[in-house]
C-alpha cells in the first residue's frame, strides 16, 4: 500500500471513526495523525507470514489456509473507494467468525450491500455471521436504522481533570487504595467473578474474567490496586500504560467490585481514588465497555468519561 493510499484511511478514520471532540484542549490533529497511521502499520503486521499461520493454527478452520488471514486491501466497484478486511473471531471463538473493515470513506447504511458485495467472496470459507466496523457516535444515528445493525461496543475517554473535579457521598470517601504486592489476589479475583456469574449466567461472555496473565502485566506496572474500606476488600482495579492518540494514557483493562459491595456506586470511587494516584504526566484514562453492560457504561459516563468511537456489527 503507497503512502498517499495509506494517509487516505488515516484521514477517513480521524473524520469518522472517531470523535476527536471528546479530547477537549488536548487535541492535536499531527499527533493524532501519527497514531492513526501507527494502528494501520500494527493492522498490516498482522500480514506477516508467520502471524497468519500461527492464526491458521490456533483456530484450526477446516479447509482455510493461512493465506485466508491475510488483510486484504479491496476496492468497492470502480471507484477510489477502498477497505481493509480481515477475518476475526468474537472472544477468540472459531464458532463467531465475523469481518473487520476499516474504510478510506464514510461508511453509510445505503453503502453496506456493496461493501458486503465486494468483500464476503474473499472469506465465504469462514462462514462470517457480521461486518465489523469502527463508527464516531456522532454517526451513529446514520446506522442505527438498519434491522441488521447493532452496537458492540463502546469505547471511554475522560481527561483526568474531569475525574478529579469529581464528587461523591460521603460513604464512599473512606475507600483508599492497597496497590497488590504479590499474586495471592488472582484467586479472590476468579471467585468474586464466580459469584456474579452464578448470580448473573448472561454476563459471562459479556463481562468475562480476565486471565491471569493480563492481569500480571497490570501488577508488573504497578497499576493493579484494591480498593479497601475500613481494611476490607470491596473491589480491584487494573490498568496498563497506554498512550492514545499521541496523549499519555492508562488504559482502564478492570473495575470490579465485590459481591458484597455493589450497588454503592465504589465503582466510581475506585477509579476516582486510582486516577488520583498517578503521575501528571498522565493526561487520559480510557477503556472499553460492551454496550450491553449497563451499570459499567453508567458508571463511566458518571465520571465524565466520553465515548470516542464505536465498534459497530452489520448482520450479514
Amino acid at each position: 500500500m503507497n503512502e498517499k493510499l495509506k494517509m487516505s484511511f488515516v484521514g477517513a478514520a480521524a473524520k469518522f471513526n472517531y470523535d476527536l471532540n471528546s479530547l477537549e484542549e488536548l487535541t492535536n490533529p499531527k499527533r493524532v495523525d501519527q497514531y492513526i497511521l501507527s494502528e494501520l502499520n500494527e493492522l498490516l503486521e498482522l500480514n506477516n507470514k508467520s502471524v497468519m499461520q500461527a492464526r491458521a493454527e490456533y483456530f484450526k478452520i477446516p479447509g482455510t489456509v493461512p493465506s485466508d488471514y491475510e488483510q486484504k486491501l479491496i476496492r468497492i466497484e470502480d471507484s477510489d473507494q477502498y477497505v481493509l478486511a480481515g477475518i476475526r473471531h468474537f472472544g477468540q471463538n472459531p464458532k463467531k467468525p465475523f469481518i473487520y473493515i476499516w474504510a478510506n470513506f464514510k461508511i453509510e447504511e445505503n453503502k453496506m450491500e456493496s461493501i458486503t458485495k465486494n468483500i464476503l467472496p474473499y472469506f465465504e470459507i469462514f462462514n462470517p455471521l457480521h461486518i465489523s466496523y469502527m463508527c464516531s457516535p456522532k454517526l451513529l444515528s446514520k446506522h442505527e436504522n438498519s434491522n441488521n445493525f447493532s452496537v458492540s461496543q463502546k469505547f471511554y475517554i475522560a481527561n483526568l481533570k474531569r475525574i478529579h473535579a469529581h464528587t461523591f457521598p460521603n460513604k464512599n470517601k473512606e475507600l483508599t487504595l492497597e496497590k497488590i504486592e504479590n499474586q495471592d489476589y488472582y484467586s479472590w479475583y476468579e471467585k468474586e467473578y464466580s459469584l456474579f456469574h452464578q448470580m448473573a449466567p448472561e454476563m459471562r461472555d459479556i463481562v468475562p474474567v480476565n486471565n491471569f496473565e493480563l492481569m500480571e502485566k497490570c501488577r508488573e506496572e504497578n497499576l493493579l490496586y484494591y480498593g479497601t474500606v475500613n481494611n476490607e476488600k470491596v473491589g480491584l482495579i487494573a490498568a496498563e500504560k497506554n498512550d492514545i492518540f499521541g496523549i499519555k494514557g492508562i488504559y482502564i483493562n478492570e473495575i470490579m467490585i465485590a459481591k458484597d459491595y455493589r450497588g454503592n456506586k465504589y465503582s466510581e470511587s475506585l477509579l476516582a481514588n486510582f486516577a488520583a494516584s498517578l503521575p501528571k504526566s498522565v493526561k487520559v484514562l480510557w477503556s472499553h465497555i460492551d454496550s450491553r453492560n449497563i451499570p459499567s457504561t453508567k458508571s463511566a459516563l458518571n465520571l465524565g468519561q466520553k465515548v470516542f468511537s464505536i465498534e459497530c456489527f452489520y448482520k450479514l
